[in-house]
């Protein structure tokens, strides 16, 4: 049985353990299940299984959910945890038209040599998704494995999932999602030539590209900060669609305070952590109004800076 993927990190070589799961956000719920994978190691190579495109997505694309973290984001971000290896295994037909067991045997302990299996307690998998972790632990002696199952972690009485924390980005609940999350959420992006509107201002912006299923926060104005050629700086970043201007399109558009003119950005990929929400985007009656706000905002964000 073929699979088509993607390795990252450390190539295959002998036994493995294995996380499974979609992973989006990376959020604190998902490093304690990989917290578990490199603590039952004992020394085996440790493997995180994702997939791509999101399952939903594959099935019917119009109730897919946006994406926390771009699949780059996501394999640097579970990388840097640790995990030695990340599989990005294609959802297609084929995949989709395995049963559960199947993928057991013949990805995880055929093509994986896997020893252990770690999985979230509300994990799903295989033909309509008939597989949970109820099978996981009945299969243990016939292949030959362990499993581990992560139960749910709590913040405010809640559980920690990506559904919850994509509800507080589109809500503007940035502190929230940054603690679902354990770091500042973060939009990557390339930086493209935009209608120059703010340098005519006296604010620059960098108009930051994005991908269509990547999740965007509630339209507003907020401070940001991004890391590049490794000095931090600060911005307040418009989300939305800039009303005073009459756009009818969303656009991602940072200000950096004290920012050289001479730093050139345009076709750079930028990773804008997003901080607090100041306001919500709002249609000024003038222009002279809107800068007089923009004065405002960016005062909070040096603020911010010198703290942060």
């Amino acid at each position: 049985m073929l699979f088509n993927l993607k390795v990252y990190g450390k190539a295959l070589c002998g036994e493995t353990v294995c996380a499974i799961g979609y992973f989006d956000g990376v959020h604190i719920g998902h490093r304690k299940l990989f917290e578990t994978l490199k603590r039952v190691s004992e020394g085996r190579q440790t493997v995180a299984v994702t997939f791509k495109p999101h399952p939903i997505e594959y099935i019917n694309k119009d109730l897919s959910p946006k994406l926390i973290n771009t699949y780059e984001q996501k394999v640097r971000k579970i990388l840097s945890l640790g995990v030695d290896t990340v599989i990005v295994v294609k959802f297609d037909k084929n995949i989709a038209n395995v049963s559960a067991e199947d993928f057991i045997r013949e990805f995880i302990i055929k093509n994986l040599n896997g020893k252990s299996i770690c999985v979230g307690f509300n994990f799903k998998f295989g033909l309509n998704r008939a597989g949970d972790v109820t099978l996981i632990k009945a299969l243990e002696e016939k292949y030959n494995y362990k499993a581990y199952v992560q139960e749910a972690v709590m913040f405010d009485d809640l559980p920690v999932s990506s559904t919850r924390i994509r509800s507080a980005l589109y809500e503007g609940h940035i502190t929230l999602a940054k603690n679902l999350l354990g770091e500042w959420w973060t939009l990557s992006g390339k930086v493209e030539r935009g209608r120059a509107v703010g340098r005519t201002m006296g604010y620059p912006t960098a108009n930051i590209s994005f991908e269509k299923n990547q999740i965007l926060p509630a339209y507003g104005v907020y401070v940001t900060f991004a890391e590049i050629e490794g000095r931090k700086y600060f911005a307040g970043c418009n989300v939305g669609i800039k009303p005073t201007f009459g756009l009818n399109y969303v656009t991602v558009e940072p200000h950096f305070i004290n920012m050289s003119p001479f730093v050139d950005l345009y076709d750079k990929e930028i990773n804008l952590s997003f901080v607090k929400k100041i306001r919500d985007e709002i249609e000024f009656p003038t222009t002279e109004a809107l800068m007089e706000r923009i004065k405002k905002d960016m005062k909070i964000v040096e603020e911010y800076s010198k703290i942060l």
